[in-house]
């Protein structure tokens, strides 16, 4: 198993890898650890640090090649690396894939999961997205580029693109897989009480787990789950802050049409204002989490493919 399959072996399992320094961090939900993967993580090390730090651009963003191929301008994807794995595998031989992401954001996230008391400043969308545009531009100077993000990742995309259009760059495609903008959210009473209860739990969860001396790298699962209600409230506040300028490219708009009981999106995910180009909207019968996962992600690449191709032609 190279070390491609074997971080998306760890994610599949819900394990965690994070790159700091010359160590690596491993967030695990509880019972998940065994002592074998551990053992197996420990013998990777130096393959697995080989391989996050190869794309450290002036130590603000990773970027980690995950496909090669020349039909069309590389694709860059926003906020992530394991998480576009498998769409990179059905893109090798066709362009160039890779993932990127921003340690400080996974630095703040687990310091303030230690200690509520401890302030910092996470960045907004514009600030993400300009040193994603500065990593872009160092690892592939010149486009065109093709970019793509997974929800909070796909409104960062769409600010990359608008920002290197601004610097004279051509963006070829933009890809936004169920992107949405927190105004076409909407939630009916039974809806409201379900995001009301879950802010609750949630704020319960802090408070509990902050005077806890335990930490992520020990594997408590509630940790974990404070880490990622810490990120989602930051992510949407960014989002509600976030406003969009127009953008005139080409857009792929790929919508999960599976959704939580009484939460309704608005149609174009609130995008209808900003989209000035060529749009081709897409519904995968799927949920939010399992759009990049098989079997739809096949579906997804298939036809995010022949619009690339068919352009590329």
């Amino acid at each position: 198993m190279n070390t491609v399959s074997f971080i998306k072996h760890l994610d599949d399992l819900g394990i965690e890898i994070i790159p700091d320094g010359d160590t690596l961090r491993c967030n695990a939900p509880k019972n998940v650890m065994t002592e074998s993967i551990a053992e197996e993580i420990k013998d990777r090390k130096e393959s697995l640090l080989r391989f996050f730090q190869a794309g450290v651009i002036g130590n603000k963003v990773s970027i980690v090649k995950l496909a090669s191929g020349s039909k069309a301008p590389p694709l860059f994807c926003c906020h992530g690396v394991n998480l576009y794995a498998e769409l990179a595998a059905h893109l090798e031989g066709v362009q160039d894939v890779y993932g990127m992401f921003i340690p400080s954001e996974e630095e703040n996230l687990l310091q303030v999961s230690q200690d509520e008391a401890i302030q910092v400043k996470f960045l907004s969308v514009a600030e993400q997205a300009a040193q994603y545009v500065e990593a872009i531009r160092k690892a592939v100077p010149n486009g065109p580029y093709c970019l793509t993000g997974l929800s909070y990742g796909g409104i960062i995309a769409y600010e990359v693109a608008i920002q290197l259009v601004a610097a004279q760059e051509t963006v070829h495609e933009l890809l936004l897989i169920d992107s949405v903008l927190p105004r076409a959210v909407k939630t009916d009473r039974v809806g409201r009480l379900k995001v009301q209860l879950k802010h609750m739990l949630n704020s319960k969860l802090i408070k509990k787990v902050a005077g806890s001396p335990k930490t992520a790298e020990h594997g408590d699962q509630q940790v974990l789950d404070k880490i990622h209600a810490i990120r989602g409230d930051a992510y949407w506040e960014a989002s509600k802050q976030y406003h969009p300028k127009s953008f005139a490219g080409e857009i792929t708009f790929f919508n999960a049409t599976v959704r939580y009981p009484g939460v309704m999106i608005e149609e174009g995910g609130g995008w209808g204002d900003y989209f000035k180009g060529d749009v081709g909207y897409f519904d995968i019968e799927e949920d939010h989490l399992g759009i990049l996962k098989e079997p739809t992600v096949s579906r997804l690449a298939l036809i995010y493919k022949q619009r690339l191709l068919n352009k590329s032609s």
